[in-house]
């Protein structure tokens, strides 16, 4: 076929394409959105009938995103009490999950990450969107519940080169868009990173990091991050960051954030901080801190129990550039233990009950010990 026949066969196809699209008129446009089907779905969370209303719950899932606004005027103005709890559920899950409801659940996000740590090939367990899932829901759910809608996750996995650490003198060198695994860290400054650690994270400056330690994390400045403590977090400071620990967060500065802790939250300074499911010192409560309550939020699981608190009395904490805690144990009133030291009995033998139980935080009257696959956390004067 020559080359002026094959031109006017492509020109042939063209006018024909162009010509059948005219005659088939514009494109089928989505549905408008049916205001009314919302407006009565949302009555319909009061029905009388259970499975009425979650059917009705299930359809407005369905509906996702565009259903929101109407959902979110449902959850403040209703006279229903059904009807704003359905609702706030249902926002959400709609904003975290499209279709399956979240999880808020600590020993599940320490499980992920506990996983990750011990895996042969670090990076390939993190890059199975398990834990950034995990943690997504914290920051959406955590940030919309409290009302500081504005907290997004700081930084993705993808983003992340994965790096091998290696402490880097005292300060432990600064990091960025990284994505460290490690059993404990020192670093002067950490932005953009993505953290994981058994034990005892400390970090100088932290900016737009997820921190995750199955253990405690002792920070300086965290700057516009997501901390995740099995045990306990300290900061000096915490600036539009997320706080969640199994224990205790223990700030001296705080704004614009939001805190959630199974004990107790402790801090000098707060503006514009919300506490989620979280008890409040005499001090924080004068603050005025917002207190917000979660039912999905889970510290710990149901049976878990400290296991050092009838065996293990802490006296006092010492910080010497590592954590040393002196406690009282069986058979000896006053021990010192220092970091990675073991609690033993009279004789300098390990104590049966307490054998692998070694310290790995201690600081302003609290101390974190752990034997490798769970951490405990013991209070002064307690």
């Amino acid at each position: 076929m020559g080359t002026h026949t094959t031109w006017r066969a492509v020109a042939f196809w063209i006018g024909l394409t162009l010509w059948l699209a005219s005659k088939a008129g514009p494109a089928e446009q989505p549905p408008a959105l049916d205001h009314v089907r919302i407006a009565t779905l949302i009555r319909d969370l009061d029905a009388n009938e259970y499975a009425a209303r979650e059917a009705a719950s299930a359809e407005l899932l369905k509906l996702g995103e565009p259903a929101v606004p109407a959902i979110k005027a449902a959850m403040q103005t209703s006279p229903s009490a059904e009807v704003r709890t359905r609702a706030e559920r249902l926002v959400r899950e709609i904003i975290v999950w499209g279709d399956s409801p979240h999880v808020l659940s600590l020993p599940q996000v320490l499980d992920q990450a506990k996983l990750a740590l011990r895996a042969k090939d670090s990076a390939k367990a993190c890059a199975d969107g398990k834990l950034e899932k995990s943690l997504d829901c914290w920051v959406k759910v955590l940030g919309q519940v409290s009302g500081h809608t504005g907290i997004l996750p700081p930084v993705r996995f993808g983003e992340l080169k994965y790096a091998t650490y290696e402490q880097n003198g005292e300060d432990g060198g600064e990091w960025h868009d990284s994505l460290l695994v490690l059993r404990r860290g020192r670093l002067k400054s950490a932005a953009r990173c993505v953290i994981l650690a058994d034990e005892l994270v400390e970090i100088d400056h932290v900016q737009d990091c997820i921190v995750v330690t199955r253990a405690a994390a002792k920070l300086d400045h965290c700057g516009n991050s997501v901390v995740i403590a099995g045990q306990i977090i300290q900061a000096s400071g915490a600036y539009g960051s997320i706080l969640v620990a199994g224990s205790v967060v223990d700030l001296t500065n705080a704004s614009d954030s939001v805190v959630a802790a199974a004990d107790e939250v402790t801090a000098q300074f707060i503006s514009n901080v919300s506490a989620v499911n979280s008890r409040l010192d005499r001090s924080v409560q004068q603050m005025g801190i917002r207190g917000v309550r979660l039912p999905e939020l889970s510290f710990a699981k149901p049976e878990a129990k400290n296991p050092l608190t009838e065996r293990v009395k802490l006296i006092e904490t010492l910080w010497e550039g590592d954590p040393v805690a002196r406690i009282r144990s069986k058979g000896i009133a006053n021990q010192i233990v220092k970091y990675g030291q073991m609690i033993v009995g009279p004789e300098g033998r390990p104590i049966p009950e307490l054998k692998g139980w070694t310290l790995c935080f201690a600081n302003r009257g609290v101390a974190v010990f752990t034997d490798g696959d769970n951490s405990a956390t013991l209070r002064a004067n307690q």
